[in-house]
């Protein structure tokens, strides 16, 4: 009579696969927290781009007098007193007419204290002279946003009273606190 032989089959247990499920779990959440705080600090570095050059880009439009007209960056926020739906930011030409508009990302806001002068102001304006490209008014030629989420990671941008159009950021989460040299922008 042969001998039967008993087969031995590997594999996991029940709790062996719910034990590593709840691990994966675990750092998938933790991965995709840090993620999007992540790119919402992406979202803060590209409107910081992309107003520098907007007021890089009206300063050029008035020193070439395209249109025969000063050029503007007007800044826009939605709020209780203030009749938009969104704060953006947009290219004028000749004081009212758009050429572009940008809405700020969701969770990207202005700092209104520093920015609009107060809760019941909603527009400010950066014009910039015919010919010198300065700023008609350096003194408040300059837009503080932030991070809705944490307010300590913000960027200030300003004209100079020389019509450098440059910023900071200051990032109190990662750095310490510390203000951040701009990245070089290719």
């Amino acid at each position: 009579m042969e001998k039967q032989k008993k087969r031995i089959i590997g594999g996991f247990s029940l709790v062996e696969i719910i034990i590593v499920i709840s691990l994966i779990a675990v750092l998938a959440s933790i991965a995709l927290i840090n993620l999007s705080g992540h790119s919402r600090a992406i979202e803060l570095d590209t409107t910081i781009q992309r107003i520098v050059a907007i007021m890089n880009q009206a300063r050029d439009r008035s020193i070439a007098q395209e249109y025969d007209e000063a050029w503007s960056v007007e800044f826009r926020r939605a709020g209780d007193s203030c009749p938009d739906d969104d704060n953006y930011f947009s290219l004028l030409f000749g004081g009212s007419a758009i050429e572009s508009r940008y809405s700020l990302p969701r969770g990207v806001v202005y700092d209104v204290t520093s920015t609009f002068g107060g809760a019941s102001v909603c527009q400010k304006l950066i014009d910039f002279n015919i010919i010198s490209g300065l700023p008609v008014n350096s003194a408040s030629a300059t837009v503080k946003i932030y991070l809705a989420s944490n307010p300590g990671v913000s960027s200030t941008i300003s004209a100079s009273s020389l019509g450098v159009i440059n910023y900071t950021k200051v990032d109190n989460e990662s750095e310490g606190g510390k203000e951040l040299p701009p990245p070089a922008f290719p």
